[in-house]
């Protein structure tokens, strides 16, 4: 099959059975999360070829599009640093449940059909509307940071921690986004992806943990069945 190519087929093969006993008679989401630079983009859309090779349905729901504006993000309040309004304000968490992660749970049985308006970031102002559908049939791959706080957890099947250090976080910021760009990682992404894993431990939170060191050949390094 198309997906076999991959060199990660292998592990795509196994999400996708682990994933697959989670199903019910809805869409499947499943949650792929990391610290920044973890491969969290790439190994979404990869894992969704695999699985439209393997004739299931596929919708991406990325948290990037649901940035609040940077009124809301850069709002300054007594005692909160950047990587706190980070956490606390990057994101239109409520949007993102009420309009997309709820609907999918209420359907059951049902499919259907969801227009969404995202954010564009650079633009600072309301992007373009997108078309979300949804069956029984289809693999919803939502990706993002932060993923496994309380307001999504329980909107998730199954929970993808994508495991990095944050030492190759940093070389492939660098290598990515340029030295100069370092600084924001360094005073607002990492120290608060850090006080957030402290909070919710992949351990704990997560379904499967992915070692992506190598993101090429990505090994399990640990499941909750084994």
């Amino acid at each position: 099959m198309a997906g076999d190519s991959d060199k990660r087929a292998q592990i795509f093969r196994g999400l996708q059975e682990r994933v697959c006993r989670r199903r019910k008679d809805r869409a499947t989401v499943i949650g792929i999360t990391g610290i920044d630079c973890c491969g969290k983009t790439q190994f979404s859309k990869a894992f969704g070829r695999f699985l439209k090779s393997e004739r299931w349905k596929v919708q991406h729901i990325r948290l990037d599009d649901f940035h609040n504006p940077k009124r809301i993000r850069h709002a300054e309040y007594e005692g909160e640093g950047e990587a706190d309004r980070y956490f606390r304000r990057s994101f239109d968490i409520a949007k993102v449940v009420d309009r997309l992660l709820l609907p999918i749970h209420e359907h059951v049985g049902r499919p259907f059909l969801v227009r969404v308006p995202l954010f564009d970031l650079g633009r600072d102002a309301a992007g373009e509307t997108r078309a979300f559908e949804f069956d029984r049939e289809t693999m919803v791959l939502f990706e993002g940071v932060f993923l496994f706080r309380e307001e999504f957890r329980q909107f998730i099947d199954y929970k993808v921690f994508l495991d990095i250090s944050f030492a190759e976080g940093k070389e492939r910021a660098v290598a990515r986004d340029g030295e100069e760009a370092w600084a924001k990682y360094r005073a607002k992404y990492y120290p608060a992806q850090s006080k957030y894993l402290k909070n919710y431990p992949p351990g704990e939170t997560a379904d499967i943990v992915i070692d992506n060191a190598d993101w090429e050949r990505p090994r399990i390094a640990w499941a909750r069945d084994g």
